[in-house]
């Protein structure tokens, strides 16, 4: 993807680095506004209120740990994420690289979900809600399916916590 700003008629790289096009190339461009920091900041306090308010029910879970790990979670649970899977030689070979594959995903993206399932071992890793990772159609759909998941767990309504 590249970036560019609308100026005089003419888009702008917002880069440095060169593009490798050759002089008149034609090149589509796909249309997106940069998505707004008030909806990205509303997220967060949305997710932060529902973790400060979790019911008693909910707080062992590992995901309910911090409000990081409530809004990583509800984005695999939300289809939001990254699947790795590996095929080891046996069950028990599994159990084992599941444990470092666990370990090495959690490290790498703060929270992780690892299934085994006989010999495949499945890593579910969130997908970056950054503005570089996510557009901003993309970001409020995720937004909008994380808040869903929350507020399906706490027992309210979506729009209840959108309210925050």
């Amino acid at each position: 993807m590249i970036r560019a700003r609308w100026h005089n008629g003419t888009f702008l790289p917002m880069s440095n680095h060169p593009l490798g096009l050759n002089e008149g190339e034609l090149v589509f461009l796909e249309y997106e506004r940069d998505r707004s920091m008030n909806s990205h900041r509303h997220q967060f306090a949305a997710i932060n209120e529902a973790w400060a308010n979790l019911p008693e029910r909910l707080m062992g879970y590992p995901w309910a740990a911090t409000a990081e790990t409530l809004r990583k979670h509800a984005l695999i649970e939300a289809r939001y994420c990254d699947v790795g899977v590996l095929v080891a030689a046996s069950a028990a070979e599994a159990q084992r690289m599941a444990a470092y594959a666990r370990q090495m995903a959690t490290l790498a993206h703060g929270y992780a979900i690892v299934a085994t399932d006989g010999a495949v071992v499945r890593v579910f890793t969130p997908q970056s809600q950054s503005r570089k990772a996510m557009g901003s159609k993309v970001f409020q759909e995720s937004k909008t399916a994380v808040l869903d998941w929350i507020a399906d767990q706490i027992g309210v309504k979506s729009h209840e916590l959108e309210q925050q």
